[in-house]
């Protein structure tokens, strides 16, 4: 977001004559003359600090498994092989990835599914085309989705199905492939990896003692509940700053 200046002052006031002294009708209305003018320029500031939070805001978008560039597949497999992961806060889901051995380009379609993983039901779910149309983000080419999906906390398991490309299996060491972002603990990683065998969820747990062990579908998503801006909070601010004026010089 640009920089952005905000100006509000208060232009050739007079001067301030002291009204308690008797008689002093025109210190008076200066005084009043002056505080309508600040509540004024006070609300204009807080209108102005709205509409630039609203105009500016961006939402942090985090990549739960963020594989790495270097990655190289090394397992071909029909079935679906998938990571669990849990939703400690609701989040946005807002596209959805797929490995790219390689990151040359995929040779099929390769479907990816949020599964709530004990319902089995589908949360999300898209195809990241073949070549190389969508996005590549590191190791991963990545689909938006039309509109941004919410998942309230929960448990589930994130799927690919990769039919003509390889995917990424550590099989043993702790080489894992991904970076995982929780988004401050929005999400947080189960480690177990599952395969199926077919195309739907994948019920088997992989019995290798190894964490996050495929580099195959991920995620890309944001907290449902922005923390609010620090301009909007400005805005409230001097909100409250003018209705006190206002409410002491009606007690007067």
């Amino acid at each position: 977001m640009p920089s952005v200046t905000i100006t509000v002052g208060i232009d050739r006031l007079p001067s301030t004559v002291d009204p308690s002294r008797s008689g002093d009708a025109v210190g008076l209305h200066r005084t009043e003359w002056r505080e309508e003018h600040l509540v004024k320029n006070l609300r204009t500031f807080a209108y102005a600090c709205v509409a630039l939070a609203l105009a500016g805001s961006v939402r942090a978008d985090f990549i739960a498994y963020d594989v790495r560039s270097d990655v190289v597949g090394n397992q071909a497999y029909g079935g679906s092989i998938g990571l669990d992961f849990n939703v400690n806060s609701s989040i946005l889901v807002n596209a959805l990835g797929a490995f790219d051995n390689g990151g040359n380009g995929l040779f099929a379609g390769v479907t990816v599914t949020i599964y709530n993983r004990t319902s089995q039901a589908i949360v999300a779910q898209a195809v990241v085309p073949a070549g190389t149309s969508a996005p590549l983000i590191n190791g991963s080419r990545f689909i938006s989705l039309p509109n941004p999906i919410k998942i309230d906390p929960g448990n589930y398991t994130v799927s690919a199905v990769f039919t003509s490309d390889l995917f990424f299996n550590v099989f043993t060491g702790t080489n894992v492939p991904s970076t995982l972002n929780s988004g401050g603990g929005l999400v947080s990683f189960v480690g177990t990896g599952r395969y199926g065998l077919n195309t739907g969820f994948p019920t088997i747990v992989d019995s290798q003692q190894v964490v996050n062990p495929y580099a195959g579908g991920t995620f890309r998503f944001e907290d449902a509940i922005p923390e609010p801006s620090s301009l909007v909070l400005m805005g409230i601010g001097s909100v409250a700053t003018a209705g006190l004026i206002r409410r002491r010089r009606k007690a007067a």
